[in-house]
């Protein structure tokens, strides 16, 4: 038995609804590791998230591990990057369970956020809003306690371009200047990774940052109404949710902000002492390292055009200027 509309409708009746309350209940299609339903009274609305029972980065789901994603979202919001309001059941819980079938499934409630929109482009108007996201981020995350001896970062930025470079290079057997470049990238990651690891600040953090998880009030205004989908949250370097950003999409210019030439813009944005000094000491190693993982993979999948096209990217040359010179190739 698998999730449907009918038992979002039993799990609204049931812990949402008073008494003889009526909802429109419709499916919201967007998304694929969860459920979502919208449910529409003449009084309010709000989005019902039937979580699938295991992230497909960080594993089974349970209610604590739910409930620190949703402390999470109360810290994020208190700093300034807003989120939806979370809405208790009907029994005062914030995250409850429904059974289906041998199995039984996590579930929560937030507030629908009205006249919103998702920016599909980068553009300087949205950059305030954005470094206000990313900083009240950073300052969540320092908030949040995090469990006495967490220390492992299996999905972080250094963790998994490592892996897949263990996993990947050895199958790339023929010489290249993109396999040169991938390997001095992986040298320095390994060195970096150690220093990261040593003096970086490491917290929970969201794990999914991208434009389409940032909602804005419409297309030509900077405030953000919301940050959306913190269900990837994990342990890792509180850098990293500014890093994936930077360089999400990496491929697509219009897309990814590196190569949109606006991430310095960004960065002069964001004020907080501590989170500035971090980004001058480890951001451009973390972005270099992301490169190789992506790197890695177009080479695999012979896509070495594309390869190609991102280095000839002006922006992308002045991250990894230092490599090109010692390859020889004009920066």
């Amino acid at each position: 038995m698998s999730i449907d509309h009918t038992i979002a409708r039993a799990i609204a009746v049931e812990h949402y609804l008073a008494g003889e309350e009526q909802a429109e209940i419709t499916e919201i299609s967007e998304g694929v590791e969860n459920h979502n339903y919208k449910v529409v009274t003449s009084q309010r609305a709000f989005v019902l998230r039937i979580y699938n029972q295991a992230n497909s980065v960080t594993g089974p789901r349970t209610t604590a591990s739910i409930l620190k994603e949703l402390d999470f979202m109360r810290l994020a919001d208190k700093f300034g990057a807003p989120t939806p309001k979370v809405i208790p059941t009907n029994a005062g819980d914030l995250v409850a369970q429904w059974p289906v079938g041998d199995h039984s499934y996590h579930f929560a409630a937030f507030r629908f956020i009205e006249a919103s929109a998702t920016q599909v482009t980068y553009t300087s108007e949205i950059l305030p809003g954005i470094a206000q996201v990313v900083e009240g981020l950073y300052r969540a995350s320092v908030a949040l306690a995090v469990p006495e001896g967490k220390k492992d970062m299996p999905h972080g930025i250094m963790s998994r371009s490592m892996a897949r470079y263990a996993a990947l290079r050895p199958l790339l057997a023929k010489p290249s200047r993109l396999l040169t470049l991938v390997d001095e990238l992986h040298a320095e990651a390994k060195t970096e990774e150690r220093k990261l690891l040593t003096h970086a600040s490491a917290g929970f953090i969201h794990g999914d940052l991208k434009l389409e998880n940032i909602m804005f009030a419409n297309e030509d205004n900077s405030a953000v109404t919301a940050v959306l989908d913190f269900d990837d949250y994990r342990y890792s370097f509180r850098i990293e949710d500014l890093a994936l950003l930077i360089m999400r999409d990496i491929g697509k210019p219009t897309k990814c902000l590196l190569q949109t030439g606006l991430m310095h813009d960004l960065l002069e944005m964001i004020e907080l002492p501590e989170f500035k000094d971090e980004i001058a000491q480890y951001l451009e190693p973390l972005l270099r390292a992301r490169l190789m993982y992506d790197l890695l993979k177009l080479l695999h999948e012979d896509k070495v055009a594309l390869a190609e096209q991102i280095l000839s990217d002006k922006h992308v040359r002045e991250l990894i200027s230092s490599h090109l010179k010692s390859l020889h190739i004009q920066p």
